[in-house]
This record gives C-alpha cells, structure tokens and sequence, in this order.
C-alpha cells in the first residue's frame, strides 16, 4: 500500500549523476514514479526502531532527500516532487511506516523546485564545500586528525570507530 503496481514505476535502482552548484553528486535513488509535472522520488529504510525514522519536517531539509530529488527535478522537469520514505522495522512486529505530513490527513511530504533550491543553497552547498576545504587541507598535510572535533558521542555507533585503536580519547 506504499508503492504503486511494479507497471507504475518508471526508474528502479537508478544511477543518478548531476552537476549542481559547481559539484557533482552521484547516487542511486530506489525508486521514481510519477507524471512530468510532479515526480515521486522513493526510499526504502531498515531499522529497529520507528524511532529513528525522519519526521516530514526533518525529511524536507534531508540532504540525501534533497539530493535525490534534485537529481530527479533536473532529469525530468518536473516543477515539484514527492518524497516517499519507507521504513521497514527488522524487528518484530514486522510492519512499515511511511513518512507523512503531520496534518493528520497521512498527506505526502511535497516540495517545489524553490523549496528543493533553498535547501540546497543553506545545507546542501555549504556542507560539501566545507568538506572540499578539509579534503583539501587533508591532502596538503595542514589538517591533521587530532585537529577535528571529536564527538565521542559515535566511537561506539554503527559497530564502533575504525580509528578506536590508534585514538587516545578517554570516554566516560
């Protein structure tokens, strides 16, 4: 009840590549659908927890939603866009939960081309041109490790920092 009939969609694991902002980013979107004028641009997402799931207003200003449906604007000229998040829980009970409006009404989190333009300009662009800047001070020797924030915060999530051995943060 969250996708439409396998005929329906158009792009299925599609390999996106685009130039915007002056970079370029590269990406697999799961699935598109849709008419020219508004196109659905879908996510399927595991977790164990419906709590880790984005909120429509969290997914609206998401980097890889924008991303996605930035790729996806600029392939099909479509003027706005629909982001379809799906996640599954690994746990049981097994059961799906889809990203909607809170309006109660269970609308899709739609955008515009501006919406879609203003995130990009405030989070998208200055988020890889600040990472362009430490790639390149990392490459020229002037930006060495012990230099970053560290956020201990994470040397345990997702399986544990590949960096635990070789740091010498004491946490709590």
């Amino acid at each position: 009840h969250h996708w439409p009939a396998p005929g329906d969609v158009d792009l299925v694991e599609h390999q996106m590549v685009f130039y915007l902002g002056g970079f370029w980013f590269k990406g697999i979107q799961d699935v598109g659908f849709g008419e020219a004028g508004r196109r659905v641009v879908g996510d399927h997402k595991s977790t164990s927890d419906f709590k880790w799931a984005l909120s429509a207003e969290a997914l609206r200003k998401n980097p890889q939603a924008t991303i996605y449906l930035a790729g996806e604007m600029l392939r099909s000229g479509a003027k706005e866009g629909e982001l379809r998040w799906v996640y599954y829980r690994t746990k049981k009970p097994y059961k799906a939960l889809r990203v909607v409006e809170d309006d109660g009404k269970g609308s899709p989190v739609v955008l515009t081309q501006s919406d879609v333009a203003d995130t990009f300009a405030t989070v998208i662009l200055p988020m890889v041109s600040q990472m362009w800047e430490w790639i390149g001070m990392r490459a020229r020797g002037q930006l060495p490790t012990k230099a970053l924030k560290p956020n201990p915060g994470r040397c345990e999530k997702y399986g544990g920092c590949d960096h635990r051995e070789r740091c010498d943060l004491t946490l709590q």
